[in-house]
């Protein structure tokens, strides 16, 4: 049981060490709004809700020694892609300002 409950600490740990990176990184390239934040923690939130899916699906149809290798396989996959950075590709064009919908704004 304590093996478990030490599993869990250190994922939760680990996403919430990932989330506040990722959009402090993110947050000065769209303007540092509230929505930008929200948008944050909207996709963390529904990425967590997904791991949850994910362990649940596993756990009730999958049986232990393909549970072992999913699991494998799931952190070899993790482990490539990592160190997690934004992609400088999701900046938007310096010409492009997010708190102006029209054509007739101050320039």
């Amino acid at each position: 049981m304590f093996l478990y409950a030490l599993t869990i600490l250190v994922s939760a740990f680990l996403l919430f060490q990932v989330q506040p990176v990722i959009a402090k990184t993110i947050l000065p390239w769209f303007g540092g709004s509230a929505a930008v934040w929200t948008t944050c923690m909207l996709f963390f939130q529904m990425v967590l809700l997904l791991g949850y899916l994910y362990s649940h699906a596993v756990v009730r149809y999958l049986k232990p020694r393909m549970q072992t290798l999913v699991h494998c396989g799931m952190l070899l996959v993790s482990a490539a892609v990592l160190p997690i950075l934004p992609n400088v590709s999701w900046k938007p064009a310096p010409q492009t300002n997010p708190r102006c919908a029209s054509s007739d704004c101050w320039r």
